[in-house]
Order: C-alpha cells, then sequence, then structure tokens
C-alpha cells in the first residue's frame, strides 16, 4: 500500500467527488495516476466517486471502467423502469390512503441495479478485501454523515474526532458523524448516489436500528473531511462540478438549479480548501448529469497531466499547512 514513491511519511489520500454522469472525468485521473505508479493510500468516494472509488480499489483496470461506461446503459442497467414505475404507483397511491405509503420507497426511480453494478465489476470484492476505502452517505432522517468503511478503517477513523463536530446549537436535526463498519461495496455505492426524491433512500441497519440513507453530497460533495479524519496530510481531490448555474434564472428547472448552487457552494468551497491540490476542468461544468459520455475520461486524464508536477510533489512531500490550490484549470 502506498504512493509507490517511498519515504514519504503520513498518508496520501484521494478525495473523488460527486457529480452524476460526470464521474467518468475520475477514470481518467485514475488512468494518470496509474502510468506514475501513484497509489493513494486511503480513497474517500462520494455519489459517482463512491462508484468509481469502489471499482478502482477492486482492481478493475482503468480501460476496463471505461468498456463499462461504453456499454452501460442508464435506463437497462441502473434504473429498474418496471419497479421504478410500481414504485411511482404506490407512492402516489399512498398519498390518498396513506397506510400504504410506508409500503413503497420514496424515489422516483429504482436503483438497485447500481448496486448489482458495482458487485458485478468489482468481482464481488467487500471492504475487508480491498485497500482503504471510504464511501460517504447522509442519513436523511438526521443530517449525520455517514462514513462507510471496512472494521480495520473504521476503527482508525474512529480513534480521530469528526473534522466537524456536531454543533452545540439548538438545531431541529442533530446531524453530525457516524462511521459504520461495513463490507457491500454495492451497497454503500448506491447509498452514497441515492439523490433525494430521485432515487429512493437505502435502508441499512446499523446494529442498533434501521437508517434511511441518501446521497453523501448533501453533506460533503468532495469528501476531504473524510480523509482528513482518516489521518492523511496530503490529500488530492477530483472536482467535477455541480449544476447549472444560470445569471437568468426566468423559469422553475433554472431556479432550481440556482436554489442548489447557493446551498451548497459554501460546503463545496471549504472542503476543496482543506485540500493540498485539487483538479477540476471548468469545462466539465458543459457536460450532462445524466448523460455517460466516454469523452469525459479523457479530460480527466489530461487535467491530471497537466497537474503531474504538483501532484508528484505533493505525495513525494509532506507539506506543513493544507492550502487549497487548484491544480488544472
Amino acid at each position: 500500500m502506498g504512493s509507490g514513491i517511498g519515504g514519504t511519511s503520513g498518508k496520501f489520500g484521494l478525495a473523488l467527488g460527486g457529480g452524476g454522469t460526470r464521474g467518468v472525468f475520475h477514470i481518467g485521473v485514475l488512468r494518470a495516476l496509474e502510468e506514475e505508479g501513484i497509489v493513494p493510500d486511503i480513497v474517500a468516494g462520494t455519489s459517482a466517486g463512491a462508484i468509481i472509488g469502489s471499482l478502482y480499489r477492486t482492481g478493475l483496470p482503468t480501460a476496463e471502467m471505461l468498456d463499462v461506461v461504453k456499454k452501460t446503459s442508464i435506463l437497462r442497467d441502473i434504473v429498474g423502469i418496471r419497479k421504478s414505475f410500481t414504485n411511482l404507483c404506490g407512492q402516489v397511491w399512498g398519498m390518498v390512503a396513506k397506510r400504504f405509503a410506508p409500503r413503497y420507497d420514496a424515489g422516483l426511480l429504482a436503483s438497485q441495479k447500481l448496486e448489482y453494478l458495482v458487485n458485478n465489476y468489482g468481482g464481488g470484492k467487500r471492504f475487508s478485501q480491498v485497500e482503504p476505502l471510504i464511501l460517504t452517505a447522509t442519513d436523511i432522517e438526521t443530517g449525520e454523515r455517514i462514513l462507510f468503511a471496512s472494521a480495520r478503517m473504521a476503527a482508525d477513523l474512529l480513534s480521530r474526532p469528526p473534522v466537524d463536530p456536531r454543533p452545540e446549537q439548538c438545531w431541529t436535526m442533530p446531524a453530525g458523524e457516524t462511521v459504520l463498519e461495513f463490507e457491500d461495496l454495492g451497497i454503500a455505492a448506491r447509498a452514497s448516489s441515492a439523490v433525494p426524491g430521485l432515487f429512493p433512500s437505502v435502508r441499512v441497519f446499523d446494529g442498533v436500528r434501521e437508517r434511511r440513507l441518501n446521497d453523501g453530497g448533501l453533506r460533503e460533495q468532495v469528501p476531504v473531511k473524510a480523509l482528513l479524519r482518516a489521518g492523511c496530510d496530503r490529500i488530492l481531490a477530483v472536482y467535477v462540478g455541480y449544476c447549472p448555474y444560470f445569471p437568468k434564472a426566468h423559469d422553475a428547472a433554472r431556479v432550481f438549479s440556482n436554489f442548489l448552487q447557493i446551498a451548497v457552494i459554501h460546503q463545496i468551497s471549504s472542503s476543496l480548501e482543506l485540500a493540498h491540490s485539487v483538479i477540476y476542468d471548468p469545462q466539465v461544468e458543459d457536460y450532462s448529469f445524466v448523460s455517460l459520455e466516454p469523452e469525459l475520461a479523457d479530460r480527466g486524464y489530461a487535467a491530471a497531466r497537466r497537474a503531474m508536477g504538483q501532484i508528484r510533489a505533493l505525495v513525494e512531500a509532506r507539506p506543513v499547512s493544507a492550502p487549497a490550490e487548484a491544480a488544472a484549470k
């Protein structure tokens, strides 16, 4: 385990951010790191980053990841159309007869196929069978950030306090952070990418109670803070943009998109400021969140190659502080 460039103390972490199908960008970044023999000590993934990060840690080569992207149909391989229709009808019926509502998942589209995809292409490997990996989700009922990890990684995380302590003020939602020992990569990746309202919450029993989990990006779009809690002193973050921003918000779709931007802009910037280097290509903002476009991997590769000098310096030298630097603009 490690960067493959010896002589460095501390841990080098890679944070793969969320961003829908723009997560294909991560594949190109990983390809560039592979070429340089750079292997992160710990990988943290949120949403799309959780899916790509899981496949990467199972040992799936980036060339094969790209093949998966090329032959995957969102409607056929990720969204279950028949189950989605049944679930939607059940929710509508539940509005009329409320006693039926709890029988159906609160989401427009079924996403169970996603966990099968991750586990299938990942060779059925579990958290305990892969190099250190953290996947994040959000408890939609308590607001807690959830960190999925193997038993060994969970113990390491629990030895340190969260970067964001639970607020002492009297808030309606308690929030905070919880570490869950977990094994199933597919379920964790599906929970991490379950956009509220669009995909149903993923139910996970934590040993005490059943939790309803949704997209990790609700609490941290790029999981830098998870890596800091894991003891990483050198962090490379990969950011793939967020919802489109419209200077003129004259329809409902644009108003909602700008609302999301306003709601998360501080959360994203505060995380990226804690990273030591950030890979970001502004042109990814022009790509769709819901269409798998293989050329995004080329953009990720080019961005990482442009930043490779800085990345190698980050891997080889332990920094004193944690300034964020945009590595590939």
